[in-house]
């Protein structure tokens, strides 16, 4: 299994097959006060290989600080299938997110799926008009 593409947005959704992103494209998150939530979506399209593609794939998304490696309380898990067939299968998922946030950060999100890790989106969290 693959990632094929993943980006950070406003929200998304997968409806009849195909993924559905509104406002994606995020590199960092403005908060107006600490502490505060930060929410959106992560979305994005799996490749499922030929011998993956009977089983029921699960991708697992996590939240940590960059700098200290805590998690911040973000875990989800979806589970992924497709109709069945020969050949690769490309699959859209999209995961909710939300968390809390105490001060300006750099956050990492961890796709992966089996314990492998797929791919790592960075974010910074900051003050509105901040640097």
């Amino acid at each position: 299994m693959k990632i094929n593409m993943a980006i950070l947005a406003n929200g998304a959704q997968v409806d009849n097959g195909l993924l559905n992103i509104g406002g994606g494209g995020w590199s960092h998150y403005s908060l107006p006060v600490f502490p505060g939530h930060v929410s959106g979506a992560i979305a994005g399209i799996v490749e499922v290989s030929d011998d993956e593609r009977d089983i029921r794939s699960i991708i697992h998304v996590s939240a940590r600080d960059a700098i200290t490696k805590e998690a911040l309380g973000l875990e989800a898990s979806i589970v992924l299938s497709g109709p069945p067939g020969d050949g690769p299968l490309e699959l859209p998922f999209a995961v909710p997110i939300l968390f809390a946030v105490t001060e300006p950060t750099a956050v990492e999100f961890t796709v992966s799926s089996g314990g492998t890790k797929l791919t790592i989106l960075p974010l910074a969290v900051k003050l509105v008009g901040g640097e």
